[in-house]
């Protein structure tokens, strides 16, 4: 926005403009006044020159008196306009201001925390359950999958971009920013790449195994994400995984943003975007078969020691012990979902 002047229009910049305005009069007038001095010093020789000389004269005092009232009445109007342009910038300003701030402000900010927030689940949770379509970005929805363990019916349909597990390079981004938060500090780079891999792979299985004839399309997207963004029918709810890596939090800071505002149909339609431009998104709809399943696993794994069935039954254990060690996490802490970070 572009800052008021430093004067009111009485102050410094209407004096400056006014002595600008005053100088070019002045050299104006001076400029009338030679030239009638002038033609009158000449009527004294050349008779002709006389009429003409009382005319300049005259016309130059006229000018003067003429120019002395006009300039101070257009000094008041321009003052007066000035002020009430002002007020009702003002009033504008004061008035509108709030409007385009909500559109983009979030409904309610959970600040970063330790421990999981009753809060922030109990939403999460009761939207998880009522809502008929479910969308999610971030890295592998691990997190996600142990919540479809505990619902039957809702969500109908679930649309996921996940982190690519066979993007070495966007997996090396992401177990970089990994890395720069305290809890993750000690461990190697390739070290944090392996658990990646691992939690996306599992997250496939435990979506698999938990649908329940739900469908759910999974992408994976051409970059490693920075939020965790997981979308309701009611409300969005936008985890700054990365955007404050250094935070000594294990649950950083999540905002919510109620359905209709621009933020809400911003994630909901780039997680649309991204799932409608993949060239071979996952469906696991009702004909999706855990042959079909086994087949990606072995080949995003890149498992050559074992056979595609061996390949899916490890990923599958991993996926159990898991949600066991989740689950008892969230029942220690009385709630029934987890905002956890880096999912």
């Amino acid at each position: 926005m572009s800052q008021l002047p430093a004067e009111s229009s009485d102050g410094l910049s209407s004096d400056l403009g006014l002595e600008r305005a005053n100088a070019t009069e002045q050299k104006a007038l001076i400029v009338v006044l030679a030239t009638a001095v002038i033609a009158l010093l000449g009527g004294f020789y050349l008779s002709w020159l006389l009429p003409i000389a009382l005319s300049v004269l005259s016309t130059a005092v006229f000018n003067v008196a003429v120019g002395t009232y006009s300039r101070q009445h257009w000094l008041r109007v321009v003052r007066a306009e000035s002020s009430a342009m002002l007020r009702e910038f003002t009033e504008r300003l004061a008035n509108s201001s709030p409007q385009p701030l909500m559109k983009y402000a979030p409904t309610r900010a959970f600040d970063p925390s330790n421990e999981p927030q009753p809060g922030f689940n109990q939403e999460v949770g009761k939207g998880f359950v009522e809502t008929e379509e479910y969308f999610f970005r971030g890295t592998s929805a691990k997190h996600t999958a142990v919540r479809l363990m505990q619902t039957k019916r809702h969500p109908s349909s679930l649309y996921l971009v996940l982190d690519n597990p066979q993007d070495q390079r966007a997996v090396h981004i992401r177990a970089l920013d990994k890395k720069a938060q305290p809890r993750h500090s000690q461990k190697q780079v390739e070290e944090i790449e392996r658990e990646i891999r691992s939690e996306i792979l599992m997250a496939l299985v435990g979506l698999f195994d938990h649908r329940l004839g739900r469908t759910v399309t999974i992408a994976f997207a051409l970059t490693p994400s920075v939020i965790r963004a997981e979308i309701f029918d009611h409300a969005a709810f936008v985890t700054l995984i990365d955007i404050k890596a250094d935070d000594p939090f294990r649950f950083p800071e999540t905002l919510r943003y109620d359905r209709g505002t621009d933020f809400y149909t911003l994630f909901k339609r780039d997680i649309q975007a991204q799932i409608n431009s993949s060239h071979t998104p996952i469906v696991m709809d009702r004909n999706f078969t855990g042959h079909q399943l086994a087949d990606i696993v072995h080949s995003l794994a890149h498992d050559a020691e074992n056979t595609p069935g061996e390949t899916l039954a490890k990923y599958r254990t991993r996926f159990q012990a898991f949600s066991k060690q989740d689950q008892a996490y969230l029942q220690q802490a009385g709630q029934t979902a987890n905002n956890g970070a880096n999912n």
